[in-house]
């Protein structure tokens, strides 16, 4: 429904396991920082359940009446597409990327019109959301943003 801010960063605090990418699709890592932020968010008040998707790992953060998630993966490279379990990508090298998600189910019509209006209470679940990720991500020392390639 809203995407919030997309955070690209380099970092080597995130190990890549070398059978990650079975649990989603070939090339797709992200789980070790999947359960950093999710100890992170813990911090915050937030229950977060980590989960494999195909485009990486999400955190759910909630699942009552909407969903409140934080997407964690990396971009693709062609050092990433020959890789291989034998010879993982260097992690070093892999550009991550994060961002908070706010979906609607579409059985909620009248929350979803106020959402477009701009005028849903749960556009600030969004923005604390956005906010508290900025502050967790701008906190670790090991943390270089970068521009997406």
């Amino acid at each position: 429904m809203k995407q919030g801010t997309i955070y690209s960063f380099r970092s080597n605090a995130f190990s890549i396991r070398y059978d990650e990418d079975l649990a989603t699709n070939p090339g797709y890592f992200g789980e070790s920082l999947a359960n950093w932020l999710a100890t992170e968010l813990k911090c915050h008040n937030y229950q977060p359940k980590v989960l494999a998707e195909d485009w990486g790992w999400c955190v759910l953060l909630n699942s009552k009446g909407y969903y409140l998630w934080v997407g964690c993966s990396n971009i693709i490279s062609e050092e990433i597409l020959a890789s291989s379990m034998a010879k993982p990508p260097d992690a070093n090298n892999i550009i991550w990327q994060v961002f908070g998600e706010l979906e609607i189910p579409f059985w909620r019509v009248i929350e979803k019109l106020r959402w477009k209006l701009g005028r849903s209470p749960l556009m600030a679940e969004q923005q604390k959301l956005d906010t508290t990720l900025e502050k967790i991500l701008t906190a670790h020392s090991e943390i270089n943003f970068c521009e997406p390639p």
